[in-house]
């Protein structure tokens, strides 16, 4: 009994140690790097006194009358895997539109770039992530 007595305390220690030792540095120092399950990138770009964190919308209209030669999951997942490539934030936002016809626009920020059609989609992703980088604070 003596021994679980001892042995409970020290667990507790042990799994709480690490986050808390994490927790107190952030405290002392403001440095948010080491802050405990709490790293957005928004969060760090508040702590550099930045107002915005950039990122491209991938805007894709989606004709209702489409006879696409590629499915929707897997244009997005091909566009995705570009923009991984690139190591850039980016996200989806989709459009029925009337017609037959699929469109893509990056936007970052005010800019537009487009719209590609699926085959010359690739054309505009340098030029989107060259926006984004010029228009991330500290680019």
């Amino acid at each position: 009994m003596a021994r679980i007595n001892l042995l409970l305390p020290a667990m507790i220690v042990a799994v709480a140690l690490p986050g808390s030792s994490a927790y107190l540095y952030y405290r002392a120092t403001k440095d948010p790097t080491l802050r405990p399950l709490a790293v957005t990138k928004e969060e760090l770009a508040k702590t550099r006194g930045e107002s915005h964190v950039v990122d491209i919308v991938v805007q894709i209209d989606w004709g209702r009358d489409v006879q696409a030669s590629i499915s929707r999951p897997d244009l997005e997942r091909a566009i995705a895997r570009t923009f991984d490539a690139f190591a850039v934030d980016h996200r989806f936002r989709h459009t029925d539109v009337a017609g037959d016809s699929v469109q893509i626009t990056y936007v970052v920020g005010p800019n537009r770039y487009g719209p590609y059609t699926p085959p010359s989609a690739a054309q505009g992703i340098r030029a989107a992530v060259a926006a984004m980088k010029m228009a991330a604070p500290g680019g």
